[in-house]
């Protein structure tokens, strides 16, 4: 036993402060569970272990059990988890709490006042939730709740001296002390405690103010059990052991919680227990082997916690692992060549052969596994300030299994004898698990570890880490191949890295708790300790650089895709690609700088690619305006070597390129389990690349060197030296670095840029090392802004920005940027458009009036997209047209840049506010949409001032806003009708106008105008020169106001309808008309993976029909799963550049003229993606194809070009495909034109015989008043007319069915009927049926009401399931089923009361009993909520019936059927209201008699312990129950019952108890065992299977899903599956238990109980 520990017991009967009024008791009792929960505090606690190490040094008797559920960023009610890691009370009950450690407040603390008292609340309802349950199983938890710490202030610039996070702090310690007095929880005052402990000691006692260093975290535990105040003062009584005494303990302690912790915080969650976990192979999931390892870490852990009390009690334990579960064998499911199915891989030199490398370019193994076996699977490369290559390596991928050693770790690989090849491997930090990433910095290295992100340090240059601080917990490791990668150092001293989805932070900083779920780039400070959001991309990021001048470009590797991030904040605006991807998906990204290679590489783009293309490709990098794009030129290297895997890129301190190699057989993280045994962890390699016949660098070292001379490396032309140069500065204290790069800055000229020695590089340098050390300097960003190269000047800019809002010891500092308006304006005003929107970015960061004016600059010189983009971003942030508008308003002058802004960019309104001038007219004029009268003034007033005609003035308007490509264009077309008006005078103008624009809106605008002035001769002989001004022509003549002119052009139109002249004739002119809607769709369910041509090719739609405009829904089509292909033409108005814009929710595909334009496809949220392309003037095809793939859907289509600013594609530009037909288009001018009609009458009728016009004359005869129609033709032309008629409309689609057009159809054929008796057989008969087949509308609304009710647990789906199909014997469908289509009185009465008896659907008979009675819904659902569901069942699925209305169901519920009525029986239901088809009640199942009524709504809370714990129940009493409500026919006991579902005898013991089983059969879906969790299969070929999965193959599926049938499971093949979906909810439905009395629900958990042994002990009194 350890000395001086052993105490008396009467030292353990601990009592709390006196302030609590707390019964004696001790704290700790001999084999209590004692758990920590809350926040960073108790995280950190674990990996310290002081608390825990004296416990269980002064209490060795008690054998104490300690488990740490801490978890940064927790809160008393928020508490981010990933998928499925299940809640508090879950692991609670896991850990058998009997104390539990609360620490809480921090996080909320942050909230100020104002969240005061929602965390009392919260805090109460916390403390009596957990009092609440037995976690132990036998008794309530004793809760500690203990306040936050005090925030130290550690007297630093960096970071906030804590005194506005104390007055916080304090106020919610009061509070927390409050609560628990009156709770009577024992309260432990950390915050006091702390404060105490922070002005006494000689040290900080935590690293950042927050977070207790491991001398904070001792301090502490001794002072909680020194302290007269603590709950544990009289532990600590006599004396406390010494850190000698108690050192072997406390490494025990350790290695026992690292254990529990891989375990709790396992890493790549997503795998063990998440989405991902369910994926299969030959029936073995990645849960099944994970859990099992779970297993291990859990026995491991309990094995370490016996050892720890043998050495508390002062003895040991010679701890072996033995008797651990065993893992679970995975099989591969790619098998090689080789034994056991590996597969062979090639030796590293070997690998070589395969190598194919650019011109003038040679490779050589520089390391491999052969020589360094500790080189296995590298995942990250990095060079030192010496120029060492440092790897991270990871042969615990995903993580670390427990029953291997662990070696993942961070390795140097020096080449000390410069030959190309390493000299030795040196393990820098060993044992660690699962590195993503790692970068130098602060002398030292960040590496995520994770969950944690870790500092670790060489201090005594042994090149092994000796000092290691936890700087960072909750960076989340849900999923590892989403996790913190691509780390570096950006210029502005923030330490940036990608993650992916599937991953939640919850980062505890001084300031803020950090959380996040999205994917992107993501930035930590590690001087200040905060974190933020930067770049979204998506979903897997991997890949991130900043080139020379600071301009960052991140990828993403799933996608392969890349952007440059322009603004960082969270923001990426346009959302652009800034190369073109080829391939994925992508590892990692480099650039390449190196004076080694030749001028042709430097500054490349280097991706290195893991599938498909393996290799590294090679993009040359161009600044545009201030867009930055790549371009693909020369691959670096590709292999044909199947396993090889670049998973990094490096320049290394010799010049040349380092590639490293996962080298893997394997790389899909969802195509083989986890373990998959060829997932290879034996193989790595490190290649080299250097260019033939130039010599190599000599690498720089710095470590030791002074500053001086390590300054003069930023004139080195490798942007890696100058980085590392800023890496080695970062390690070294700040006065002594800030002032001789002051010294150095000085000496340098900002104009002088030779390339041997660029200054005013170095001067950008120095900046940067200025931020890094977060001091400002604003002369030298003036002194760099005067360097010649823009990219110096935008980068310095940049700087300026990031120190708007500088912080000094956390407080915003101010006047310590003198000056920093002119150097804006000078920015904003520069030639470059990189330094201009360098300057809008800075802007936006300093705000104010100054930074609008620099904002108006920019707006007012040339633009490219990415100007725009960030032009548009400040205008969002800083409101600089709100500004205008008040300055406007307030008749404030305005500067002469925001004048100029303001006529560019002010709204149509402000401008009428402001004087009148000829500027603002014409500013007016480039504007959208505003009056026509505010446009005509602008007109009549410009052309006054020029001493012309208004519509001169016009005309010369059109022709420039032509010219301009402006968006008004069209308006200025449409005043020409207006301003024209009837005068003959205008014609020459106008005769000018319709020859010179090449816009098909402003000729026809002129053509109406001119035909207006009654030449309609000289009109309609322009018009006949092309068949684009004859189409012109023909729009025009509908908007004629003059109506002699109209009068005079009709017989010229009318002629058209039959033939056109001879120049003008066309095969468009004979193709079969279109529908009136321009649109034609094709839809398809379910959903295939693409929407790519060829894939919808090859299927058959489902529906098609006609729409005006591209829609994402289609009448009749379901609102999830499904896709469409629509077509149609759209109008081109002048020849040009069109930009088309596709953004959908999932995938979308876009084709011009058959091309693909734009590729939107794939599973997304809704995203915007564009392409260009020229057009002529003139009808071009468009196709958009697009699915739904589930949950949120939208689809949008834009477009923008000359003329016409970013708009909606709507049906005023979209015609029908094929709509080029003249005679079609003079057809339906004849037909809008008033009167004439029995001249239309005798035309249209003609017409409908003629191929090309058929269904067009056919709409448009049928638009007359078809009595007139019937009447006037002869009865042989009627009957011809009405044959066709009938063919016609039996051919249209079920959409076309709704139309108005197809009502008109068949209203003239009644007619016709009528007027030709007999002469068309059947004729009445089919127009009855057709008008019976017009589907109904649903109103979406309700549908989506409806679709909700129907999925509420335990109401529809849970039997019938989501599709509608329910389960064979068990459940009856209602698809299909008359029950549901039928008659509307029946299915609601139905629904109302519920429904017993035995019902035959489809063929098969349906029972209850033994199966339960349908529930009745009056006293659970409301009128509306009924008539939504219904209305949802009889719309769904195949199923088409009229809506359900909540009046009707009103009506129905007023029904009295007496105070005894309860369920229908089937056949009382049948008998008032019988089934459609003639069928009649089945021969109801013998039955005892009972019939099914509702006794209460039984709650958990209805029955006592003392209920549950009673005897003598009644055997035949639960036997009865068992099967009335229909438990026998999916559950076994005894020799009776199905197995469909668990067997009850054979439950659990655990499982076997009265509160478990009441619980289970109150709440089904509370725990539901993997093996009965309900899947439903949605098949290619339409149809729907559910059921439990009882076997699975790789290529198969076995189904369980017929309880009748149970020998016979339905195979499902895995090829044909085309959505899988995991149902949640059980298949038993809730509420069983309210058709007994509380005495039958008992005798039913009894029967179970005993598993039906009627001489169980619970039968007898």
């Amino acid at each position: 036993m350890l000395p001086l520990l052993r105490l008396s017991i009467t030292a353990l009967l601990v009592l709390v402060s006196s302030y609590q009024a707390v019964a004696s008791e001790p704290i700790f009792d001999k084999g209590d569970h004692v758990v920590y929960i809350g926040n960073t505090l108790a995280d950190r606690m674990q990996h310290d272990a002081w608390l825990e190490s004296y416990l269980h040094a002064l209490l060795p008797e008690h054998e104490l059990t300690f488990r740490n559920l801490g978890f940064s960023g927790d809160e008393v009610k928020l508490r981010q988890r990933a998928d499925n890691f299940g809640d508090a009370d879950m692991w609670l009950s896991k850990c058998g709490a009997d104390v539990v450690l609360c620490f809480f407040g921090y996080n909320e603390s942050l909230k100020g006042e104002a969240g005061l008292k929602t965390f009392e609340a919260d805090l109460a309802t916390m403390i009596d939730q957990m009092r609440s349950q037995k976690y132990n199983g036998e008794s309530a938890p004793k809760l500690i709740v203990f306040s936050p710490l005090a925030h130290e202030d550690l007297q630093s610039p960096h970071l906030p001296d804590g005194s506005e996070n104390n007055k916080n702090l304090a106020i919610y310690t009061t509070a927390m002390q409050k609560i628990c007095a009156a709770k009577q929880v024992p309260f432990v005052d950390l915050f006091t405690l702390s404060k105490k402990l922070y002005s006494e000691a000689d040290e900080p006692l935590t690293m950042n103010g927050i977070h207790l260093l491991d001398r904070g975290n001792r301090a502490v535990a001794r002072a909680l059990l020194a302290s007269p105040e603590s709950p544990f003062a009289e532990l600590g009584n006599p004396t406390l052991p010494s850190d000698a005494e108690i050192a072997k303990l406390r490494e025990a302690i350790l290695d026992k919680n690292y254990q529990w912790f891989s375990r709790y915080r396992v890493v790549d969650e997503y795998n063990v227990f998440g989405g991902r976990s369910k994926l299969a192979w030959f029936g073995q999931s990645n849960a099944d082997v994970m859990m099992r390892e779970m297993e291990i870490f859990d026995v491991k852990t309990a094995n370490r916690d016996r050892k720890i009390w043998a050495i508390a009690s002062g003895g040991d334990l010679d701890l072996k692992d033995e008797k651990i579960p065993a893992e679970l064998v995975v099989r591969p499911n790619k098998e090689g060549p080789l034994p056991g199915g590996a597969f062979p891989y090639l030796d590293g030199e070997e690998a070589i052969s395969q190598m194919t490398v650019q011109p003038g370019m040679q490779v050589n193994l520089f390391a491999s596994e052969k020589q360094f076996p500790r080189l296995v699977n590298p995942v990250q490369m990095s060079v030192d300030t010496d120029g060492r290559l440092w790897a991270s390596v990871w042969p615990s991928y995903p993580h670390w299994n427990p029953v291997e050693p662990r070696k993942d770790a961070i390795v140097i690989l020096p080449d000390e004898d410069r030959d190309g090849r390493a000299d030795e491997l040196i393990v820098f930090a060993d044992g660690l698990n699962s590195v993503t990433g790692f970068e130098f910095w602060g002398g030292g290295v960040l590496v995520a570890a994770l969950p944690e992100l870790w500092f670790l340090k060489d201090t005594d240059g042994d090149n092994r880490a000796d000092v290691k601080i936890r700087m960072l917990q909750g960076l989340s490791s849900a999923d590892t191949h989403h996790s913190a990668n691509a780390m570096l150092l950006g210029p502005d001293g923030w330490v940036y890295w990608s993650r992916g989805i599937f991953n939640v932070a919850a980062l505890e900083t001084p300031t803020q708790t950090f959380r996040s779920g999205a994917s992107g780039v993501h930035r930590f400070n590690p001087r200040t300790f905060e974190f933020e959001f930067h770049y979204p991309i998506g979903p897997n990021p991997h890949g991130d650089v900043f080139d020379r001048w600071g301009y960052q470009f991140a990828n993403d590797g799933t996608s392969g895709t890349g952007g440059y991030v322009s603004i960082g904040k969270g923001q990426r605006p346009g959302g652009r690609q800034w190369f073109k991807k080829e391939w994925r998906p992508v590892a990692a990204t480099g650039l390449l700088s190196s004076s080694h290679f030749p001028d042709a590489s430097q500054n490349n783009f280097l991706i290195c690619n893991t599938i498909g293309f393996l290799g590294v490709l090679q993009y040359e990098v161009q600044y545009n305006g201030a867009e930055i794009t790549a371009n693909r030129t020369v691959d670096l290297l590709q292999s044909s070597d199947p396993n090889f895997r670049p998973s990094d890129i490096e320049v290394g301190g010799d010049g040349a390129v380092y590639v490293a190699d996962w080298q893997n057989t394997l790389i899909g993280h969802m195509q083989h389990n986890m373990r998959d045994p060829n997932r290879d962890d034996r193989h790595g390699r490190i290649y080299r690349i250097a260019a033939e016949g130039r010599p190599l660098l000599q690498p720089v070292k710095m470590q030791g060197k002074p500053t001086a001379e390590v300054l003069q490396n930023f004139f080195s032309k490798e942007n890696g030296v100058r980085y590392r140069t800023r890496i080695e500065l970062s390690g070294r204290e700040s006065k002594e670095v800030i002032d001789a790069v002051d010294r150095f800055a000085a000496t340098l000229n900002p104009q002088h840029a030779d390339p041997d020695r660029d200054e005013s590089q170095a001067l950008l340098e120095c900046l940067w090392v200025h931020e890094e050390h977060r001091v400002p300097n604003i002369g030298l960003v003036e002194k760099t802004f005067q360097a010649a190269e823009p990219r110096v000047r935008a980068a310095a800019i940049r700087t300026l920005g990031h120190w708007a809002n500088h912080k000094l010891a956390g407080r915003p500092m101010t006047d310590h940027l003198p000056g920093w308006e002119a150097l804006l304006s000078a920015a904003a005003q520069d030639d470059s458009a990189l330094v201009r929107a360098e300057a809008v970015k800075a802007a936006v960061d300093f705000g104010g009036l100054p930074s609008a004016e620099a904002i108006f600059e920019v707006a007012t010189r040339p633009t490219d997209p990415e100007l725009v983009d960030v032009l548009n971003f400040a205008r969002s942030q800083i409101r600089v047209d709100d500004m205008i508008g008040e300055a406007i308003r307030s008749k404030t002058p305005l500067s002469p840049a925001a004048q100029t802004y303001a006529l560019a960019n002010a709204s149509p309104n402000l401008l009428l506010e402001m004087d009148k001038s000829n500027a603002v007219y014409e500013a007016l004029l480039t504007r959208e949409r505003i009056p026509a009268a505010i446009r005509r003034e602008a007109i009549e007033a410009i052309a006054k001032a020029n001493d012309r005609s208004p519509l001169e003035q016009l005309a010369i308007q059109l022709q420039g806003a032509e010219e301009q490509k402006l968006g008004s264009l069209n308006d200025l077309a449409d005043l020409l009708p207006i301003v024209a008006g009837n005068a003959s005078s205008n014609a020459g103008v106008l005769r000018q106008l319709a020859d010179q624009t090449q816009v098909s809106p402003v000729r026809a605008a002129a053509y109406t105008a001119w035909l207006n002035t009654g030449d309609v001769d000289s009109v309609w002989q322009h018009a006949l020169g092309s068949r684009d001004r004859l189409r012109d022509a023909l729009s025009s003549v509908g908007k004629m106001q003059n109506e002699a002119a109209r009068a005079k052009v009709y017989p010229s139109v009318r002629r058209l309808m039959f033939d056109l002249p001879e120049s003008l004739r066309s095969a468009e002119d004979n193709q079969a008309a279109p529908s009136s809607q321009a649109v034609r769709f094709e839809y398809y369910v379910p959903n295939p993976k693409n929407v790519r041509r060829e894939t919808l090719d090859n299927l058959s739609p489902q529906l098609t029909g006609s729409l005006d405009q591209f829609e994402k829904y289609v009448p009749g089509g379901k609102k999830d799963g499904f896709a469409t292909r629509q077509t149609a033409s759209i109008v081109v108005p002048t020849t040009g550049v069109y930009t088309f814009y596709l953004t959908s929710d999932d995938g979308s595909r876009l084709f011009i003229d058959g091309k693909e334009l734009i590729d939107n496809d794939g599973l997304h949220g809704m995203s915007e993606k564009s392409g260009k392309t020229q057009l002529d003037a003139g009808l071009h095809s468009i196709v958009v194809n697009y699915f739904d793939n589930g949950g949120g859907d939208g689809l949008a289509v834009a477009w923008q070009g000359p003329g016409l600013s970013k708009q909606m594609i709507d049906a005023t530009v979209l015609r029908p495909a094929g709509s080029g037909n003249l005679k079609q288009q003079a057809l339906q001018v004849i037909a809008a034109w008033p009167g004439h009609l029995d001249a239309k009458i005798a035309d249209f009728s003609k017409l409908v015989t003629a191929d090309s016009l058929t269904g067009a004359a056919l709409q448009a005869l049928a638009s007359l008043p078809s009595q007139k129609v019937a009447q006037q033709l002869s009865e042989a032309d009627a009957a011809a007319i009405l044959q066709t008629l009938l063919q016609r409309a039996d051919a249209a689609t079920p959409v076309e069915r709704q139309s108005g057009s197809f009502a008109n159809l068949l209203q003239l054929g009644t007619r016709l009927t009528r007027a030709t008796g007999k002469a068309v057989a059947g004729a009445g008969k089919q127009l009855n049926e057709l008008r019976a087949s017009i589907p109904v509308k649903a109103d979406p609304k309700v549908m989506e009401l409806g679709a909700e009710v129907y999925a509420r647990e335990s109401h529809c789906a849970t039997c019938h399931q989501p599709s509608g199909q329910g389960l064979p014997n068990l459940y009856p469908p209602i698809d299909g089923s008359l029950w549901t289509t039928g008659n509307q009185d029946r299915l609601i009465r139905m629904v109302l009361d519920g429904m017993h008896g035995t019902i035959e659907v489809k063929g098969k008979r349906y029972s209850s009993p033994p199966l339960p009675p349908m529930t009745g819904f009056r006293q659970l659902l409301n009128d509306e909520e009924i008539a939504a569901v219904l209305t949802y069942v009889r719309n769904s699925w195949t199923n088409r019936a009229q809506p359900i209305d909540p009046a009707h169901v009103a009506k129905m519920r007023a029904i009295d059927r007496g105070k005894d009525a309860t369920f229908w029986s089937a056949v009382d239901l049948l008998a008032e209201y019988p089934m459609e088809d003639g069928s009649v009640a089945v021969a109801q199942a013998s039955t005892d008699g009972w019939i099914p009524k509702l006794v209460q709504e039984w709650k958990g809370s209805d029955f006592s312990d003392a209920d549950l714990a009673a005897g003598g129940r009644s055997f035949e009493s639960g036997a009865l129950a068992f099967k009335r409500i229909g438990c026998i026919q999916c559950h076994k006991i005894g020799n009776e019952g199905g197995v469909f579902g668990p067997n009850l005898a054979d439950l659990d013991k655990k499982k076997r108890t009265p509160a478990y089983l009441l619980e289970s059969m109150l709440d089904p879906s509370k725990d539901i065992e993997e093996k009965y969790a309900m899947r439903t299969y949605l098949m290619i070929s339409g149809e729907v299977i559910s059921g439990f999965v009882v076997a699975e193959t790789a290529t198969e599926v076995h189904v369980k899903s017929d309880p009748l049938n149970q020998d016979k499971p339905t195979v499902v093949i895995k090829e044909d599956i085309e959505h899988e979906k995991k149902n949640e909810k059980s298949a038993m439905p809730t509420g069983l238990l309210n058709y007994f009395t509380k005495e039958q629900v008992l005798d039913l958990i009894a029967y179970v109980m005993a598993a039906g042994d009627p001489t169980s002990e619970v039968f007898k009194d």
